[in-house]
């Protein structure tokens, strides 16, 4: 893995003005660090219309299962999973949270129902990992579904209009990332 890619995309993810302009950064970004891989399926997606659904869902979610008051910790996390009857690998982003005091780990205080999210911006970047070899396919993980996942996190957290409340972004893995208004970190 890129280290100086992952700082990138940390960087590049805290100050977009919009997740479309980050993540056409971010392609170029991971072009010129990955010049084989093709991105051109990328580049056509429509991030706007991906970023609206996922905020659409968002504050569904948060309309028709509220966290309690008790909740201090949003987590967007990101999952690999497999659809039913496929061999594909797609990931996905949800939402949970946390209570006061603790940061993501086991047993969130907020799990609700339709917690997953679809988005096809992630489904693409997915589909096109089967193709690139095996570097490329870890270093896109962290440059283009990390970074894709924490500017939509930014933007879910700050339209969501939860105030004092701490937000991350990470792997089910354990890498998280802290997605505050003009901050990012491990």
């Amino acid at each position: 893995m890129d280290l100086e890619l992952v700082r990138d995309t940390e960087r590049i993810s805290a100050s977009s003005e919009s997740v479309e302009a980050g993540f056409a950064a971010l392609l170029d970004r991971f072009a010129a660090a990955r010049p084989g891989c093709e991105l051109a399926s990328l580049r056509a997606r429509d991030i706007a219309a991906d970023a609206a659904r996922l905020e659409e869902w968002f504050r569904r979610l948060l309309a028709v299962e509220p966290p309690s008051l008790d909740v201090a910790t949003l987590y967007f996390g990101l999952v690999e999973m497999r659809p039913a009857g496929t061999q594909d690998h797609l990931w996905a982003i949800y939402a949970c949270g946390y209570v006061a005091g603790r940061e993501p780990g086991p047993a969130p205080e907020w799990w609700p129902n339709g917690r997953y999210a679809e988005s096809a911006v992630l489904a693409s970047i997915s589909g096109s990992l089967a193709t690139w070899p095996e570097v490329a396919r870890l270093d896109a993980e962290f440059t283009l579904i990390l970074g894709y996942a924490l500017l939509v996190g930014r933007s879910l957290a700050k339209t969501a209009g939860i105030s004092g409340v701490e937000a991350f972004v990470g792997f089910d893995e354990g890498d998280r990332f802290r997605i505050n208004e003009n901050e990012i970190g491990a």
